[in-house]
């Protein structure tokens, strides 16, 4: 060990004893040729790890990195840093802390020395001392995560540090797996697992596994036309044994339901509700399973309550409408009535119901949940019919189809969003077999107050895209103003996909932005403009009539709903090629972590999410719906709606859906679904009784 003495008589010296101190950690931690940090063995068993869920082989944390000594110039009160990563091969996070190996330390005032790590602070060891100095650290399942350790001379006031002049410390940075105790998520799996024992951890191999990136490595191949020989199938049949498995979502470990579980149902404010996982927080996180049945437990899969059916109605001029309703027999009763204009005033009749005219009564309800154009808004029609495990049915967005040539249609990317900004909508011109030879540029110059402030650049004129080589122009030269007589316009157009009938699919735009740009504002956020999806209304004014200001609201938990709109294929969007546009479900990318904070919806938590929703209620994600691993558990005898966008091609917006034969699929916005609501109940929830079966589901206090 190399040891490096220097002589100080005055205080001055001070920063020649941080010299000594860094430049000694610098040879002994990393070595003169910067050697990677050792790895950490743990051995077999629970004993090292974070409580008795994990009952299988932990294998090796591995942690490396080099440091560096960039201020060797350092007087007290400055620090030092050093960066390492720690790999955790596991299904499950592993606790570990750190310490010092070989610790020499001759400073007198050894609390003058200070090292911290992740927010948490230790003291320096003494010579020879491995103990522990800094614990409770998680290492994420299947990740490789990044640490930053520091090392702090403090520079203590009115104190004389004279007497460590000359001291030195060196020592051999390392971790260890440490008892740090249950994570909140284990503590809530316990509670069920003294309700029902088969509520335990398994390591198994038909559990998911995700790639460094966080993404689902081969899930569940449930896109019938779409397996490839490739895919490891690692669906579960309804025989095998059902398990419980792991896997990070955005908070930690989260343990999740795989296989046909059939003793996952839980009784909540007169619902009934299914088990899909336990969040890394300790929530449990539920789907709707419709009513309970006239016994009191969940014996069946659909309700007896009032569901609804989504649509368009026309509401323009004075209708009247009610603040509530009363039911006789078939007959609905308007209440506190009032008649209103709707182009007029629209926004005061939202969440008021009407029979869609003037009159008090009718057969036929409808309660108003969005705005959709002048003359009309998406309403939810009230009827008697069973909807099996949902509250109800309606579409995700509603688009105004293809129209004819030059006609504005409400196709977006943007209905794809939960909540959603800037549609941009799409218009569709027919070229013609004979069209006009149009400028069509690979770029665009703008000139701000001219009267055709836009330039193309880099032009081609295209007479006849019925020929595929100058069809496959369109995706390089997407900017164009259907001129043929100029290179420079008024408005500018891009053009995103085109068809071997003629047709071109363009939009309009706005200012000096790009086509790429205009999308992304189309994915945008932005809550002043925003506005909530069909389904979003819904499942809000459902929430409004089940759960708002009932003692069922205090047992919620403010979680993550994942709207996740990354796109892992720009297509025609791009600037050089490609036609279709694939969201990161599209293309079976699916992860459990929301990959955008703007994505991942949230009431009043901004740390981990959004804070755009009013109600902390949403659906389920693609994800979620492959963490089951078995087609009969996730099926319902009726199509309903997820919550992850798959793709944009021509006009259809889509997004992904479980089909009415339990395949995952992607579906037009515009289609008839059944929405199940998602909630997630606080991880401090107290289960009372139950095992979790139909007959017999857990119960809160």
């Amino acid at each position: 060990m190399l040891k490096l003495l220097l002589g100080c008589d005055n205080m001055n010296d001070k920063k020649k004893s941080l010299f000594v101190l860094f430049i000694m950690l610098l040879l002994l931690v990393v070595g003169v040729s910067y050697a990677y940090f050792e790895a950490v063995v743990h051995g077999t068993g629970n004993t090292n790890a974070e409580g008795s869920a994990h009952t299988a082989s932990i294998q090796d944390l591995i942690l490396t990195g080099t440091t560096e000594v960039v201020d060797t110039n350092m007087i007290p009160g400055e620090t030092s840093t050093y960066s390492f990563t720690i790999e955790n091969p596991n299904d499950f996070q592993v606790c570990f802390g750190i310490y010092f190996d070989n610790v020499v330390n001759t400073f007198i005032n050894t609390s003058d020395l200070e090292v911290s790590m992740g927010g948490e602070v230790g003291l320096f060891p003494t010579t020879g001392d491995t103990s522990t100095i800094i614990g409770g650290f998680r290492a994420p399942a299947n990740a490789t995560t990044p640490y930053t350790l520091t090392i702090t001379y403090k520079d203590v006031e009115g104190k004389d540090q004279t007497g460590d002049m000359g001291a030195i410390f060196s020592g051999i940075i390392k971790a260890r797996a440490t008892e740090c105790g249950p994570g909140p998520s284990e503590r809530s799996l316990a509670k069920l697992a003294s309700l029902n024992s088969n509520y335990v951890f398994s390591n198994s191999d038909r559990c998911l596994k995700t790639d460094a990136d966080g993404k689902i490595m081969y899930p569940n191949p449930q896109i019938y036309w779409e397996v490839s020989s490739d895919v490891i199938d690692l669906t579960m049949s309804d025989e095998e044994t059902p398990i419980i498995c792991a896997m990070e979502d955005d908070y930690g470990t989260s343990y999740y339901l795989r296989g046909l579980h059939t003793d996952n149902n839980v009784k909540f404010a007169n619902s009934c509700w299914k088990i899909v996982r336990i969040t890394g927080n300790g929530g449990y996180k539920l789907i709707y399973n419709g009513d309970v049945d006239g016994s009191g437990t969940c014996t069946t899969n659909s309700g007896t309550h009032n569901g609804f059916a989504g649509e368009v109605i026309t509401l323009n001029g004075n209708k009247l409408y009610g603040n509530s309703y009363t039911k006789n027999g078939s007959t609905y009763t308007l209440n506190e009535t009032s008649t209103i204009d709707w182009s007029a005033n629209y926004s005061s009749v939202i969440g008021k119901y009407t029979c869609g005219d003037t009159n008090d009564s009718c057969s036929t309800l409808f309660v108003v949940v969005g705005y959709y154009n002048e003359n009309q808004g998406y309403a939810l029609r009230l009827d008697q019919s069973s909807n099996y495990a949902s509250i109800g049915t309606g579409t995700f967005n509603t688009t105004a189809g293809y129209g004819s040539s030059n006609n504005i249609n409400s196709a977006s990317p943007a209905l794809v969003g939960y909540m959603y900004n800037e549609t941009y909508p799409v218009k569709m011109k027919n070229l013609g077999s004979n069209s006009t030879n149009y400028y069509y540029g690979s770029s665009f110059t703008y000139t701000e107050g001219a009267s055709r402030p836009y330039t193309l650049n880099d032009t081609v004129q295209i007479d006849n895209i019925s020929d595929y080589s100058k069809e496959s122009l369109i995706y390089t030269y997407h900017y164009t103003c259907f001129y043929g007589d100029d290179n420079t316009c008024d408005k500018l157009y891009f053009i995103y996909d085109s068809t071997a009938q003629m047709h071109v699919y363009y939009i309009e735009l706005d200012g000096n932005e790009t086509g790429p740009e205009a999308l992304n504002k189309m994915l945008s956020n932005n809550l002043s403009t925003a506005k909530d999806s069909h389904v979003k209304g819904a499942i809000d004014w459902w929430y409004e009539q089940k759960l708002k200001n009932t003692v069922y609201e205090s047992y919620l938990d403010d979680t993550v709903f994942c709207n996740d709109r990354t796109i892992a294929e720009y297509g025609g969007w791009r600037e050089n090629g490609g036609q279709e546009l694939f969201f990161n479900a599209g293309l079976d990318n699916y992860y459990l972590k929301c990959p955008q904070k703007k994505d991942a919806f949230t009431k009043n938590d901004t740390v981990y999410g959004n804070g755009d929703l009013e109600y902390p209620v949403g659906l389920l994600t693609v994800a979620e719906s492959s963490l089951l691993g078995n087609f009969t558990v996730q099926k319902t005898g009726e199509a309903y709606w997820l919550s992850s966008p798959s793709q944009f091609t021509n006009t259809p917006a889509r997004v992904m859906a479980v089909s009415d034969g339990d395949w995952t699929v992607y579906t037009r916005v515009e289609e008839i679904m059944g929405i199940r609501p998602a909630i997630s109940l606080k991880a401090n929830t107290v289960f009372v009784s139950g095992d979790g079966s139909s007959t017999n589901p857990f119960i809160l206090e």
